[in-house]
């Protein structure tokens, strides 16, 4: 009824609006080209309902083209813009897909995905103090979103921003209690232990105090997770002013990094997480025998039975049935291992001599 009323107006005088209505009407894309014929190619309407209707065929490559040419005919169009931006998005078009998000986020401001989106693109084009700006705008919008904090926390360390990388860690914390990125957390200890020049140009030896606040609160929040406890043992280990405190609360935290590691059923079949077990072991011991002689035994004793124990799974299990030899991968870190873990057992036997 409704296309019989239409037609009966087209009769009385045809534009651009009425087949386009017409082309909702009956879903006929012919009314659509009939109404940019009579309007020499000037209907938004027309353009956008062609867009629209390949776009949900997902034929993204077609539909772009006539969001483009919808939006030179009239650029307000938010819902236009929003589509565009997606489906380049789809297809990697990341250039033209932030074009189409700039142009909405500078008509609606307090829209935190079309910011987040405007980021990726950014990101994708290499362009990361650009998006790490964006994202400020999109956090301003949602504040509480955890996944627009990952982003900012993942490009402040990309861009060595490593204050607001520690700020964006504790705000995922508040949000979601629990949060894993141990590679956000190696570069931030490598960087503050290293004294790599922050993006402020400033020795990142600055940021010590509140990285350390971050690691100890995620060894409480996340205890068997491996990552925080060898970074909060690294960091504490890797000190110009070392005290004896701190390098045996370091090993110790490096012993619960490899408890961890080993309270994982199965991690001896992984050769990944036995090279992890291994290098930490050697840590460990090489630590222990810089600790003074009144607090090194205890030390020593309390590691020797998770080392002795680490060892023997990995020999059981990373031994080829072939050869009769550790597997080739693991090889030369099991030596280096079983090598430092007979000194330190030889230490104990002179100690308590």
């Amino acid at each position: 009824k409704a296309a019989e009323i239409i037609k009966a107006r087209l009769a009385e005088k045809e534009t651009g609006r009425l087949w386009c209505q017409l082309g909702d009407a009956t879903d006929d894309l012919q009314c659509y080209h009939k109404a940019l014929e009579i309007t020499k190619n000037k209907s938004a309407r027309a353009f956008k309902s062609l867009g629209v209707y390949h776009y949900f065929r997902k034929e993204y490559d077609v539909c772009i083209n006539f969001f483009q040419q919808s939006l030179e005919c009239s650029r307000f169009q938010l819902d236009v813009l929003l589509r565009l931006g997606f489906a380049c998005l789809e297809i990697e078009k990341w250039e033209v897909a932030s074009q189409a998000y700039r142009s909405y986020c500078s008509l609606e401001s307090d829209n935190f995905e079309s910011w987040n989106n405007l980021a990726k693109c950014y990101i994708m084009l290499n362009q990361k103090e650009r998006a790490w700006r964006v994202l400020q705008e999109a956090v301003r919008c949602d504040f509480d979103n955890w996944k627009v904090w990952d982003n900012v926390m993942s490009i402040s360390t990309d861009l060595g921003a490593f204050d607001e990388s520690i700020r964006a860690y504790n705000r995922i914390l508040d949000i979601k209690q629990t949060h894993s990125d141990d590679q956000v957390l190696n570069i931030l200890t490598s960087a503050v232990i290293n004294g790599i020049i922050n993006s402020s140009g400033e020795n990142s030896e600055k940021h010590r105090s509140e990285l350390k606040k971050l690691l100890a609160r995620l060894t409480v929040s996340q205890p068997r997770d491996p990552g925080p406890w060898y970074n909060y043992g690294t960091l504490l280990i890797h000190n110009e002013d070392l005290s004896q405190e701190e390098l045996v609360k370091g090993c110790q935290s490096l012993q619960k990094c490899l408890a961890c590691f080993t309270g994982k059923k199965g991690w001896d079949k992984e050769a990944e997480i036995c090279i992890k077990v291994l290098s930490c072991s050697r840590e460990i011991i090489g630590n222990i025998m810089k600790v003074e002689a009144s607090q090194q035994l205890q030390l020593a004793n309390s590691a020797r039975l998770t080392l002795t124990s680490s060892l023997k799974m990995i020999e059981k299990s990373q031994t080829s049935l072939t050869t009769g030899d550790i597997v080739e991968s693991i090889k030369d870190e099991h030596l280096q291992t079983k090598q430092a873990l007979h000194s330190m057992l030889d230490l104990i036997a002179e100690l308590k001599s």
